[in-house]
């Protein structure tokens, strides 16, 4: 039961930061952007989540209860709205490459967190004590902390993303976006506003993915190296293999969660295993990401089944996804 407990309450907090991320891209691209900046903008909405901890809780001397998160986490949400907008007016406004754009922010992020902590931080950290909203204690492996603020936000965006994408004109609209642009432009449809929605929908979920980053996955409540282990690139790859379906993506970002969790209290079950056990562990979803993305592209291959070959034609990405839109290209 204790092992189940471990690997069960490890496992929430990073199914919860790749579920939001891969929704977060899902809602960008369906609009036709393509955020690779994303892992940076956890890296800021984390940021957002450790100044106002910090300043809230004294630099670590006192501690917060748990309602405080629900403020804490709409301002990592401002936090990533804000920095997203950086992206859009890159891409949308000044037509850039989205590309570059993207991999500018995953180096800017870390950049300005790290000078943030350096300029006002205690010895480059930022401490704080704010208690994690949940039923039981994640410090404990207590199973009931699976009743908690961040799986309740999590779900909540899983449902109404998938209700409003699937089931309303107003996702019909926004997905021809990124399938036809000047179709859409023509249908009376608004592009650059859809596109700004998409980026500051994307901005608010990824960012509240870096305060459940910090307040539950961070070493001691710190993020001194502004780093959130690389989970906004792997959640670019559940957005893909899950062919940008939300659902998909879910179960996806849970199988991931659950090889992350056995990777990290692979001690805990085996004690007497040298840490490359759990490398290898770790390891383990990236190269299912490989194989899956090698088994569903299109077949060039004979020992690629057929089955495959139909299924990597269903829900591609969006067609328009990376092209800025040219209104006199209607």
């Amino acid at each position: 039961m204790d092992i189940f407990n471990h690997l069960f309450v490890t496992f929430l907090p990073y199914f919860c930061v790749l579920t939001l991320s891969s929704i977060a891209l899902i809602f960008s691209e369906k609009a036709g952007i393509v955020n690779l900046g994303i892992n940076g903008i956890i890296v800021v909405g984390a940021t957002f989540y450790m100044i106002f901890a910090n300043v809230i809780s004294k630099n670590g001397s006192i501690a917060i209860s748990g309602w405080v998160q629900i403020p804490l986490f709409l301002l990592s949400a401002l936090g990533g709205i804000l920095f997203s907008l950086l992206h859009g007016f890159i891409c949308i406004k000044l037509k850039a490459n989205q590309i570059i754009s993207g991999i500018a922010l995953n180096i800017l992020a870390p950049a300005i967190t790290i000078s943030i902590l350096f300029i006002f931080g205690e010895g480059n950290k930022m401490p704080f004590l704010v208690e994690e909203l949940a039923l039981g204690n994640r410090a404990n492996y207590e199973a009931s902390n699976v009743v908690s603020l961040k799986i309740i936000v999590t779900l909540i965006v899983i449902l109404i993303s998938s209700f409003v994408l699937t089931f309303t004109k107003w996702g019909l609209r926004f997905k021809s976006v990124g399938e036809n642009p000047q179709a859409a432009d023509v249908a009376g449809v608004n592009v650059n506003r859809m596109k700004w929605i998409a980026i500051l929908i994307s901005g608010c979920l990824a960012g509240i993915a870096g305060g459940i980053y910090i307040s539950t996955l961070s070493s001691g409540n710190q993020f001194a190296t502004a780093n959130v282990e690389g989970l906004g690139f792997l959640a670019i790859a559940i957005m893909i293999v899950g062919r940008w379906k939300i659902a998909w993506s879910v179960l996806i970002a849970a199988l991931f969660s659950l090889l992350f969790s056995l990777g990290i209290e692979f001690k805990f079950i085996y004690p007497e295993e040298k840490d490359s056990i759990v490398s290898l562990i770790k390891m383990i979803p990236y190269l299912l990401t490989i194989l899956i993305l090698i088994l569903f592209a299109k077949p060039t291959m004979k020992w690629i089944s057929k089955t495959a070959g139909k299924l990597s034609t269903q829900s591609m990405g969006p067609k328009a996804a990376g092209e800025p839109y040219d209104k006199s290209k209607r």
